[in-house]
């Protein structure tokens, strides 16, 4: 719109004021105000969608890496016959991130995710346990060569044994 007719401003504007398209805007203005205020636009909604799903993608590998610890800490195996959710015989790693969605709200909601097909990939096939169990042992070893380098003595034994594959299986004895 716009005005041209400055000289006449003043009557120009109260006018204006009454139309109902400034009532609207200014309506509209008011609630976008409020709802600034509040933060509770479009965009903040969004953006504590996106933080709500950072965490959960932050915290499932979390929980994921605590099931490896645990099942390698107690000499436990990881899969079963069977690689599927809810299925017998899936092995403890599955058995237990299906045991931790009973009680905590984010690997149930996992779980939920993975069976309402809202999410393909979901981090519990033999793959991920072999990259979780690398990542692992990759920070043991560093921690390990790290107290060995600072230890002012240390021994290694070395041992190999074939298996029944008949691949050389060795293993590593540091003591400092």
């Amino acid at each position: 719109m716009g005005i041209n007719d400055w000289k006449n401003l003043s009557h120009i504007l109260p006018q204006h004021e009454k139309a109902q398209h400034h009532i609207e805007s200014m309506h509209k203005l008011c609630e976008l105000s409020l709802r600034l205020k509040n933060q509770t636009t479009l965009d903040a909604q969004n953006q504590r969608l996106l933080e709500s799903e950072k965490q959960h993608w932050r915290r499932v590998p979390e929980c994921l890496l605590s099931i490896v610890e645990y099942l390698s800490t107690n000499n436990l195996p990881f899969r079963g016959s069977v690689e599927k959710l809810f299925q017998p015989k899936n092995g403890n790693f599955v058995g237990l991130v299906q045991l931790l969605g009973k009680f905590d709200t984010l690997m149930n909601e996992r779980l939920r995710r993975v069976t309402e097909n809202e999410i393909h990939d979901h981090y519990l096939g033999p793959r991920i346990q072999n990259e979780l169990i690398m990542l692992m042992s990759d920070k043991v070893r560093d921690k390990i060569v790290s107290l060995v380098t600072l230890a002012k003595y240390f021994a290694v034994i070395l041992d190999c044994t074939p298996d029944i594959r008949t691949d050389v299986v060795s293993s590593e004895i540091c003591r400092h």
